[in-house]
């Protein structure tokens, strides 16, 4: 009787043990989130409980997984504790996690001692500049396209990521003295949900002399980057530090040379029944001089007479926002644009500039006399291209005539320096 007593004291006493467990015996951390891992007590612990835990498996904790903590700690009147388990470089496929613990006095053995956590593989991401070269006017956005080894462009971050550049040291363009980086900052900025990155360098107020400008060759800083990036097509992006064109760039005697694709817009004119004799091309001997007093840019339209010059007028110059940009073209600064020349599909870096006075008739026969625009550039040649931004309805391409349209108002003007 007395042993049979005893028995049923143990077994009361031990029944009488709270238990102790994790939630889960498995779980998958994803690739790009952290996983949070629960052990329970099955009744809420009177003080503070803390339980350490063994950590195992095929994956390198540090590098490819970090916990939270070593230990569950169970604040008093809980019955829940919980670590997070953040993935780091996984980027190898087929890697685990086995996490134990042992049994604290006081408590017996749950259903689950043991939780093994599979390890989702980061896809690897390849990285490409959207272009390899572009020039630098006033300011210069750069982008950094990403693709992933499985999912391709349809790829998109599932969280914000920095990715550093650097500049090669091809690069005779210096930085803080030639041009800066915005914002201080060598990261190319790629939001959650998207696969694009920007930097956007910023040139200085250092004057440019026309044939001297110096490149900047941008890359991916490989030395800070981590294992799941590799290289795609474009590994680097030439940037040209021109600056914005300057007054004394401009100062000299130019004479009309050509207007590029021609044929093409005289062809657009008669496919709307407009005489292509009619439109302002007509320059053969044309110059201007511009030249520059006391900071003020002026420009004096030479003797010979041209269609241009039905437009132009003595005048004064000022750098102002851009107006009337062609269909397909990018605002880069102030008053410097990225645009397609449509008739010959040339990508060109504009600086625009106000006419204190110009004809805005566009006429041999009529006047009216008010501001103007044009948008100018040189070419690889050194020459001049200037470009007619905003006047009113002219005697030519009536019938086109709807408002201003850039592409087929914009007359594009190259002149060769001459003085």
């Amino acid at each position: 009787m007395i042993l049979a007593a005893a028995a049923l004291c143990v077994m009361s006493c031990t029944k009488e043990k709270p238990s102790i467990q994790f939630v889960k015996t498995q779980a998958v951390l994803l690739a790009d989130s952290p996983l949070t891992v629960q052990m329970s007590v099955s009744k809420p612990v009177e003080a503070s409980l803390t339980v350490p835990v063994q950590v195992s498996g095929t994956a390198e904790a540090g590098k490819e997984y970090s916990l939270s903590s070593q230990s569950f700690v169970f604040a008093a009147g809980e019955s829940s504790a919980f670590i997070e388990v953040t993935p780091l470089e996984n980027i190898t496929e087929g890697k685990n996690i086995s996490l134990t613990f042992a049994v604290p006095d006081g408590y017996q053995a749950g259903t689950a001692l043991s939780m093994v956590i599979a390890v989702e593989a980061k896809e690897k991401i390849a990285y490409s500049f959207a272009s390899t070269s572009a020039d630098l006017l006033n300011r210069c956005t750069l982008t950094l396209e990403l693709q992933g080894m499985n999912s391709g462009k349809n790829f998109t971050a599932t969280s914000d990521m920095e990715i550093p550049f650097t500049f090669d040291a091809k690069s005779t363009a210096v930085l803080g003295e030639d041009f800066t980086v915005e914002g201080g900052v060598q990261v190319f900025k790629v939001a959650a949900g998207t696969n694009k990155g920007t930097a956007t360098l910023v040139a200085t107020d250092k004057e440019v002399e026309l044939g001297s400008e110096k490149p900047v060759v941008v890359k991916v800083d490989e030395s800070k980057l981590s294992a799941r990036f590799y290289a795609g097509n474009n590994v680097s992006e030439t940037v040209t530090v021109k600056g914005v064109l300057r007054f004394s760039q401009l100062a000299g005697t130019w004479e009309f040379v050509e207007v590029p694709g021609l044929e093409e817009w005289e062809y657009f004119a008669m496919e709307m029944e407009d005489d292509p004799d009619l439109m302002p091309t007509h320059n053969e001997g044309y110059q201007i001089t511009f030249s520059v007093e006391d900071g003020v840019l002026k420009l004096v339209p030479g003797e010979m007479k041209g269609d241009l010059g039905n437009y132009l007028r003595e005048c004064e110059l000022s750098y102002c926002a851009p107006i009337n940009m062609a269909a397909y073209s990018e605002k880069i600064g102030d008053y410097c644009t990225y645009e397609l020349y449509m008739w010959t599909m040339e990508g060109i870096y504009l600086t625009y500039f106000e006419l204190s006075k110009c004809n805005r008739a566009f006429s041999a026969d009529s006047e009216t006399i008010g501001k103007g625009a044009v948008a100018m550039r040189f070419d690889e040649d050194g020459n001049l291209w200037l470009i007619t931004k905003d006047y009113d309805q002219p005697p030519f391409l009536e019938n086109w005539w709807d408002g201003f349209e850039p592409d087929m108002f914009g007359f594009c003007y190259v002149m060769k320096r001459v003085k």
